[in-house]
């Protein structure tokens, strides 16, 4: 699955996906249908929202951010593969650092679930 790229008033727009806007009745039927987060997943929410992990209320439902320095690129990539089949993204996003001996560098790496129920329950 591709994320297309919408130019509207000079702005970018990344919210579409399959040709669907990410708040579409598609998308949000979508979503409906997932299964509730299966028990395993539910406590490693549970357990990184206690650690590193943020989880905010967004409309009617909560949504998780995971991120985590450049030196743990390999274990957030893991989380993204467990938890992508509630996310949006094609793969995590890259923080970079602005200054420093780093500059220019990779920072952290992150990724956002969409808001579903089950984040919610948690």
């Amino acid at each position: 699955m591709k994320i297309n790229l919408v130019l509207f008033n000079k702005k970018e727009i990344r919210n579409i996906k399959n040709g669907y806007h990410l708040n579409s009745k598609y998308w949000q039927e979508w979503k409906n249908k997932l299964p509730s987060l299966p028990l395993e997943l539910r406590e490693i929410a549970i357990g990184m929202i206690l650690g590193d992990a943020c989880m905010y209320k967004k409309s009617n439902n909560a949504l998780i951010k995971f991120e985590q320095g450049y030196k743990q690129e390999d274990f957030l990539l893991h989380l993204f593969n467990i938890f992508k089949i509630y996310c949006f993204m094609e793969k995590p996003g890259i923080r970079v650092t602005l200054y420093g001996d780093r500059k220019g560098l990779v920072k952290s790496l992150w990724f956002k679930t969409f808001t579903h129920n089950s984040f919610s329950e948690i």
